[in-house]
């Protein structure tokens, strides 16, 4: 069973509307092809524009420049660096000398903290610590 009854109105409108399509279908075809020709056409434009503008650049003549060479000041850049370099190695000394007070520094902490007399004075000092102590001396030397 058919939609639309078989009949040559119905013929005739499908004819039509294919007939349409396939105008349509040329007429894309037609205006894709101007498209890609006007844009050919567009860029060619572009770049023969670009070249007028190269030409015309490249035939200016540009002045020639002089440039001169600024006079620097030699004694007072050597006065400078040699200043520069007493100073660098003024510093170099006060930095090893830095150093050297905290090696002896380093070395007088470690030596106060292995200390044994320091060690006995911070301890209490009373009479019942002495005399334990003594008889701990005699019981080992017994």
């Amino acid at each position: 069973m058919h939609l639309f009854p078989a009949s040559d109105a119905f013929d005739e409108i499908h004819e039509k509307c294919e007939k349409l399509m396939w105008k349509v279908i040329e007429i894309r075809k037609h205006y894709g092809k101007q498209c890609i020709e006007y844009q050919q056409k567009s860029s060619q434009c572009e770049m023969s524009l670009l070249k007028l503008r190269l030409n015309t650049i490249s035939k200016l003549k540009s002045p020639t420049r002089r440039h001169e060479i600024p006079k620097l000041p030699y004694r007072e850049m050597m006065q400078d660096m040699d200043d520069f370099k007493s100073e660098i190695s003024t510093n170099e000394r006060n930095i090893q000398n830095l150093m050297k007070k905290i090696k002896t520094t380093e070395d007088i902490a470690v030596h106060i903290k292995s200390d044994k007399i320091n060690k006995l004075a911070k301890k209490p000092f009373t009479v019942n610590t002495f005399l334990l102590a003594a008889k701990g001396n005699i019981q080992d030397g017994s």
